[in-house]
């Protein structure tokens, strides 16, 4: 594994020994804190079983990158990180994989370049959106706790405005209908006792998409813990098409 730096923003790379495609990749985007849902097991197994290097980017301010955290210049940082892929790594198409937080940033960034997406793949993904004192506890528990930690850098007033800027994490109904329009294909990996973000949430979401968007449901909650069965079902099937 390397960690390199693109514009401020570090990442992680884990790389075959023998790439299945020149051209594909996974990237894999965390959840919040960044520092504690990296999910780096999972580049390991997918390199492995599947050939294809991991992109891990890290949000700023968020433990693994410099920086202030922002929703809206994570996004517009991670279009300009598909292009620096391409040109300096030669990749430009991606299995895309979200968890919780980055499930919402995954569809945003789908949204942005619907053509350099292969696969789609969301965990827990934060779809709807939570009342407002719990956007606002959430983010004062991340800011009084890891604020203590050199890479940490939350500014809660800023990141609330920005949560209702767009929405509180929610995509409001004509987004969603813009990502049936654009032909949105997904499979969503959701523990039935999620506590955080009801499984439900996902079964809604996916409505809307008349079998494009597949639930998978299974015995867990919010963070994955039960590692052996998400790798199989992240492996289940050819979904990759590899």
């Amino acid at each position: 594994m390397r960690t390199l730096t693109f514009n401020s923003m570090n990442y992680d790379l884990i790389e075959p020994k023998e790439p299945a495609s020149a051209n594909e990749a996974f990237l894999l985007l965390h959840g919040l804190p960044g520092q504690f849902s990296t999910n780096l097991d999972l580049g390991f197994m997918l390199a492995a079983k599947k050939s294809l290097p991991c992109f891990f980017p890290y949000a700023q301010g968020l433990g693994r990158s410099p920086g202030k955290p922002s929703l809206i210049n994570h996004i517009e940082k991670l279009s300009e990180f598909l292009d620096f892929l391409k040109a300096e790594h030669g990749k430009d198409r991606f299995h895309l994989i979200g968890h919780s937080w980055g499930g919402f940033m995954a569809v945003n960034i789908w949204r942005k370049h619907p053509d350099a997406f292969k696969t789609v793949t969301l965990m827990a993904p934060l779809l709807e959106m939570p009342p407002n004192d719990a956007v606002r506890a959430r983010i004062d528990s991340l800011a009084e706790v890891n604020n203590k930690i050199q890479g940490y850098d939350v500014d809660v007033e800023t990141m609330i405005q920005e949560s209702e800027l767009m929405g509180g994490h929610f995509l409001p109904m004509n987004q969603v209908v813009e990502l049936k329009e654009l032909g949105f294909k997904a499979r969503i990996l959701h523990g039935n006792q999620d506590e955080v973000i009801p499984v439900e949430h996902s079964q809604n979401f996916a409505q809307v998409f008349e079998g494009d968007v597949d639930v998978i449901a299974y015995d867990d909650n919010h963070y994955l813990v039960d590692r052996v069965q998400l790798h199989d079902r992240l492996l289940d099937g050819g979904f990759y098409g590899l």
